[in-house]
């Protein structure tokens, strides 16, 4: 990836040091899992303005679910298993994503899907299981996507998590809506 510079706000200090945070650790991860062809493409990186430059897609899937778009189901599986794909790929670099969300999947003009967002990934050990220590549960994986086990204060995410995300995606797309309600704290209905 190459850097670049563009025309944005400003941030301050504060702001600035986290974004720039988030951008390394997102870099970092999108480096480690190189290229799969579920995976986004980092085009550029840009640390003056921290931002990642990525490949274009058409929307991401949690647009296309609220807008109601008609998808055939034979490319709702498609799209689910190359999600699998790329959590399975992602898995075996020792990468846990943390926030696999519909609207952390990128859909392309050829009906690609491919998981973007890395901003909260970790790298574990790439012997034995995929599991860490959780630092606080608000910086890990949106809640409505977030598996029972978290929500009940579970201290581990294990690459279960990010099959539970997967899994409420998959859910989502087929019912047309997110099957979990919650965006903040530790309350999370459910819709099925």
């Amino acid at each position: 990836a190459s850097l670049c510079s563009y025309d944005a706000p400003r941030q301050n200090p504060v702001e600035y040091a986290y974004s720039l945070s988030v951008l390394s650790n997102e870099a970092k991860a999108l480096d480690v899992v190189g290229a799969h062809p579920n995976v986004v493409k980092v085009l550029a990186i840009c640390t003056d303005r921290p931002a990642i430059v990525m490949e274009l897609a058409s929307a991401n899937l949690e647009a296309l679910i609220l807008s109601k778009a008609r998808v055939h189901p034979a490319g709702l599986w498609a799209w689910a298993g190359q999600m699998a794909s790329a959590i399975a790929h992602i898995h075996s670099m020792g990468c846990l994503h943390l926030d696999v969300k519909s609207g952390n999947i990128l859909i392309f003009p050829d009906q690609t899907a491919k998981l973007a967002d890395f901003g909260n990934a970790v790298m574990t050990p790439r012997s034995g299981p995929a599991s860490l220590r959780v630092r606080t549960v608000a910086e890990v994986v949106t809640l409505a996507y977030r598996p029972p086990e978290i929500i009940m204060g579970a201290t581990h995410c294990t690459d279960k998590t990010d099959a539970w995300g997967l899994g409420a995606i998959v859910l989502e797309m087929l019912m047309g809506k997110a099957a979990f309600l919650g965006t903040v704290g530790g309350t999370c209905g459910c819709r099925v």
